[in-house]
């Protein structure tokens, strides 16, 4: 995810963290749903920063070497 995505991501969330504080009537319910707000966002971010790392390590691989015809032409 690039910086702006990010950007746009923490604007989504502070606007449904205030949405939520001010429509929900007791805090407790507030802190569980930021709570459930905060796994889901970490949970993004692991699952992209693992999506980075194996495409990384994947293009760092040599391809592998194809052999060409054997002798008389044949494969």
């Amino acid at each position: 995810m690039n910086s702006r995505t990010q950007l746009i991501d923490l604007a989504i969330a502070i606007a449904v963290a205030v949405l939520v504080i001010v429509l929900l009537p007791g805090l407790g319910v507030v802190a569980v749903v930021a709570v459930f707000v905060v796994i889901v966002c970490l949970l993004s971010f692991g699952i992209e920063r693992l999506r980075r790392r194996r495409g990384r390590v994947r293009s760092a691989r040599p391809a592998p070497r194809r052999r060409g015809p054997g002798p008389g032409g044949y494969a």
